[in-house]
């Protein structure tokens, strides 16, 4: 197996700067020299592969997994509401409480129109997530760069 000869590239950045660098290299589980590479790949992919058109990088697949599964729990919480207001619309409606079946139909229609909403930000994710341009920060950048479990020391 033949290994390309590496080279140090020194970038002068701020306490702050290399502290957020740091931080999301942390986050990420990777070296600092893989984020970065990871940032220069998911730019090329933005502004290379497709000059003559926009392009989306998304760069935190682990943030947009978590918001695509929180989404179905809040679906799976208001269609458990509307269920339970269907409830109280019925006992209301044995009741003859017409001031209460009503008020649950409001609430009823309210509950539904969110979680329409809901349904329509899951899709968009959904179409988003198949477009051809994102770009996953754990995937291979501009050829061998080091792994999480590399250390080449710290490159900035």
């Amino acid at each position: 197996m033949r290994t390309e000869n590496k080279r140090r590239v020194f970038v002068r950045v701020t306490d702050g700067q290399r502290e957020r660098m740091r931080r999301k290299a942390d986050e990420y589980g990777i070296t600092l020299s893989r984020l970065v590479l990871l940032a220069v790949e998911a730019y090329e992919r933005t502004y290379d592969e497709v000059p003559e058109g926009p392009s989306l990088v998304v760069v935190n697949y682990g943030t947009w997994y978590k918001t695509d599964f929180r989404l179905q729990g809040i679906k799976r919480d208001l269609d458990d509401m509307i269920y339970q207001l269907a409830a109280i619309r019925a006992v209301a409606r044995r009741g003859q409480d017409e001031g209460t079946v009503r008020a649950v139909d409001g609430c009823a229609r309210e509950v539904a129109r969110v979680a329409a909403d809901v349904a329509r930000c899951v899709e968009a994710l959904d179409r988003i997530a198949e477009m051809p341009l994102l770009a996953d920060p754990h995937a291979e950048p501009l050829g061998d760069a080091p792994s999480a479990g590399d250390d080449d020391g710290e490159v900035l």
